[in-house]
């Protein structure tokens, strides 16, 4: 029998390989816009989950399990294989926004709160890709784990 050879060890790159020094204006100005309407089409469920988070004993675990897992994919980094899925990323974050409408018109607070989640993967696949996804699988996971 034959033992398995030893696979070389992922490659990562670091912010700044990533952004580069100083940002040109040309990259800036889709995350500032993308930043924008995310936060305009989900400021009222992001409000109401992190007063549900501080007010409710029971859904009190968000407040730890976002910023972990905002540490975790910060210390996990990029890929240096990471290339952009625009039309997976694309379609991902049209049905997350689909799904924001629907659970807005329904006040369904799951649906909204999960759409949030799903907007954020369609965002990392349009920009990395869906292997940068499953190379956060676990910052990912936290973070749907927190929505109570």
């Amino acid at each position: 029998m034959v033992a398995p050879a030893a696979t070389a060890p992922l490659e990562l790159k670091s912010w700044r390989e990533v952004f580069g020094s100083p940002w040109p204006p040309s990259r800036v100005g889709p995350i500032v816009l993308a930043a924008v309407a995310f936060v305009l089409l989900f400021a009222g469920p992001i409000r109401v989950l992190t007063g549900e988070w501080w007010n409710n004993p029971d859904a009190g675990h968000g407040l730890l399990l976002f910023p972990v897992s905002l540490w975790l994919a910060w210390s996990a980094g990029l890929r240096v294989a990471a290339r952009p899925n625009v039309l997976l990323g694309a379609t991902i974050i049209v049905i997350a926004v689909l799904l924001r409408a629907v659970g807005g018109l329904a006040a369904e607070f799951f649906t909204q709160r999960f759409a949030i989640w799903l907007s954020l993967v369609g965002i990392v696949t349009f920009v990395w890709g869906f292997r940068q996804v499953l190379h956060w699988w676990l910052p990912f996971s936290l973070l749907v784990l927190s929505i109570p």
